[in-house]
């Protein structure tokens, strides 16, 4: 779901967004990206988690720029590219579709490029040690609700269609076709939750007000309750918001609306040094989710947002 490099320097894990120029480029920013962890206060930080920056950014398609220059003194962990990387999925957009994603998935999982601290996330749970000597584990899928029914776009499902719960698990009108790697487990740990897409209900609206996320993901959400949730998709939703569950787990038939959600904020972070800047809270495990959507682009082909630097408390390896 990324392209993402680091700098030359050997990486036991991790991932950094490519400051490499494109044909696409709009904008003249380059991408610095900083190689130490920031040692500031932790937001989220006790005897038994390692505080973890999180660079958010989706939606670049085909810029290689940011808006501004980011400062290396922030210190960034990881950095998550959650899709729409390029303009229309092409490398000279000409090419045949079968012939460019094996050539693109031969870039990506390349040796050079794994030890540039690169990973291609494939669908499903993947575990990383950090430099900071966090345990980082993330459940990605490149998977998005088609609800515009777009025939081009890859890796569309209908709206009917259930990948991420299992049999019994989902909403009632939801046909079960998930597979052992696209089904969010309840009994593995997941802090982080990466998708192209927005869960439906969660910063999902279009500019016209429609609801444009998967309804069968914000069931997944209610169950698995991970610190962060991090997607883009709908441009026009950009944001964060902090969801604090019910403590009640009781699934019922249909979702609507804020079920099983005890409070939420909108927040607007704080904004520094071309990111803006948000913590998740100490609470326990489950608690409480951070959603964030990081879609870059705005209007004409311009990046009009900047990234998320979200701060997260996680396990040592």
């Amino acid at each position: 779901m990324s392209l993402l490099k680091r700098p030359p320097r050997q990486r036991k894990g991790g991932l950094t967004f490519s400051s490499a120029p494109q044909k696409r480029q709009r904008s003249a920013s380059p991408i610095p990206i900083p190689t130490k962890r920031n040692r500031l206060s932790p937001i989220d930080s006790t005897e038994t988690t390692i505080q973890t920056r999180v660079l958010v950014i989706s939606d670049t398609h085909g810029v290689s720029a940011l808006p501004q220059i980011l400062s290396h003194d922030l210190k960034i962990d990881v950095v998550l590219h959650c899709g729409d990387l390029s303009e229309c999925g092409t490398l000279e957009d000409t090419e045949d579709g079968k012939k460019l994603h094996d050539e693109a998935r031969e870039i990506w999982t390349s040796a050079s490029v794994k030890e540039a601290g690169i990973e291609l996330l494939a669908e499903g749970i993947h575990e990383f040690a950090l430099d900071n000597g966090a345990r980082l584990r993330i459940y990605a899928s490149p998977y998005t609700i088609n609800s515009q029914r777009v025939t081009e776009w890859g890796f569309g499902y209908g709206s009917g269609e259930n990948r991420f719960n299992s049999e019994g698990e989902g909403i009632s009108y939801g046909k079960a076709v998930g597979t052992e790697e696209s089904v969010l487990n309840g009994d593995k740990e997941v802090d982080v939750i990466m998708t192209h897409g927005p869960a439906r209900y969660r910063l999902d609206l279009s500019s016209g007000s429609e609801s444009l996320g998967c309804p069968h993901l914000f069931r997944a959400m209610r169950r698995i309750r991970p610190k962060l949730h991090v997607f883009g998709h709908v441009h026009n939703a950009y944001g964060a918001e902090i969801v604090r569950w019910e403590d009640n787990k009781h699934l019922p038939e249909d979702d609507h609306v804020d079920d099983g959600i005890q409070a939420k904020t909108k927040t607007e972070g704080f904004v520094e040094d071309g990111v803006k800047r948000i913590g998740i809270s100490a609470r326990a495990t489950g608690a409480e989710t951070v959603f964030v959507n990081a879609a870059l682009m705005g209007r004409d082909g311009v990046l009009e947002n900047v990234p998320w630097l979200v701060d997260v408390g996680l396990e040592p390896v």
